[in-house]
């Protein structure tokens, strides 16, 4: 159980007003008894018979003293804490699909691209209450879709999508996750991540800055490195991509790289050859990690307590005004 404390210290100064009042309260009194001595002289104390003057400088502290607690309910005092009575939010996952021509490849069957895509709808019917959206990159990042609950809509935007969609050629990690960091924008209280689809390495170098910007945000980035290790031609309609000699290109996954970069963020990788490697990826990292977030962040609320403050200082006000300055006794007897 956590001490007491007040979640909103920087109103501290509203707890001066009591006992400016106070002296307020008093300087009027004063001002008004020299006002009366000045105008009736010596025979003032006739029309202050059976006056107390300690009686009302204790309805005068009662006052302040109950506008003091009063205003403390501003502070929002808490203690102790009791279970949270938030709902749980799902996750916000950003999914980031390299489309470049060498996710034409087909070491990976039907291609790289094709699982890939095949593999985002997948996912898609994996989610429970989360949101998702998806970047497409190249040498250039665009947005597929931006962060929606509409799983129907993710998956026939994905099913689509191809190196047409992206016009410039090339593999631009970097710029990609930083397309995908600016659409999660404010994650407090949230639980984010960004999933990697690719099969190249960064070919822009701009990576480093996006995992520094990941790492501040604790947005972890898991990686799908998509292709085998001995790597595979990339067709185009007319044969096989070559280079400036008119050698075959062989695009070769940089599992190490990106094993690195999911490292470095907290992310894990998953296997392309797994059945299903997007659903496990959910059902066994993603999900338990929102829930963990959950936990951490909302098991428990601290109770509200300024009712107490709040209270005390009305009975106060209230026993205050049905008070008198006349001394009861002196008043009986005088009769």
């Amino acid at each position: 159980m956590e001490s007491p404390g007040i979640l909103a210290p920087e109103w501290w100064p509203i707890m001066l007003v009591g006992p400016a009042l106070m002296i307020l309260m008093q300087r009027a009194d004063a001002l008004r008894q020299t006002q009366l001595l000045d105008r009736v002289g010596v025979r003032s104390h006739v029309l202050v018979e059976g006056l107390n003057p300690t009686r009302r400088r204790q309805r005068r502290f009662i006052a302040a003293l109950g506008v003091t607690l009063m205003s403390a309910a501003i502070l929002q005092p808490v203690w102790g804490d009791r279970p949270s009575s938030v709902a749980p939010k799902g996750l916000d996952i950003l999914v980031v699909l390299d489309v470049s021509k060498s996710m034409w490849a087909t070491d990976i069957a039907p291609s790289r691209l094709e699982w890939a895509r095949r593999a985002i709808r997948d996912f898609s019917t994996a989610t429970q209450g989360d949101r998702m959206g998806v970047v497409a990159f190249a040498g250039e990042a665009r947005v597929l879709t931006p962060l929606t609950q509409d799983m129907t809509a993710i998956a026939t935007l994905a099913e689509e999508v191809d190196s047409t969609f992206v016009s410039r050629g090339g593999t631009d990690i970097g710029g990609a996750l930083e397309t995908a960091l600016s659409l999660l924008k404010s994650t407090d209280g949230e639980a984010a991540c960004v999933v990697l689809l690719t099969d190249g390495e960064d070919i822009a170098g701009s990576a480093s800055r996006a995992i520094e910007r990941a790492k501040e945000r604790a947005v972890p980035i898991h990686v799908v490195p998509i292709g085998l290790s001995g790597g595979a031609k990339i067709p185009t309609p007319r044969g096989f991509l070559t280079d400036r000699n008119g050698n075959d290109v062989i695009s070769v996954p940089d599992a190490a790289g990106l094993t690195s970069l999911a490292n470095a963020t907290g992310g894990k990788v998953a296997d392309v050859r797994r059945d299903g490697a997007l659903r496990a990826l959910y059902r066994e990292v993603l999900a338990p990690d929102a829930k963990r977030a959950f936990e951490v962040r909302g098991e428990k609320e601290r109770r509200q307590a300024y009712a107490i403050p709040l209270l005390l200082g009305l009975v106060l006000l209230a026993w205050e005004l049905g008070r008198t300055d006349r001394d009861p006794r002196r008043v009986g007897g005088v009769g």
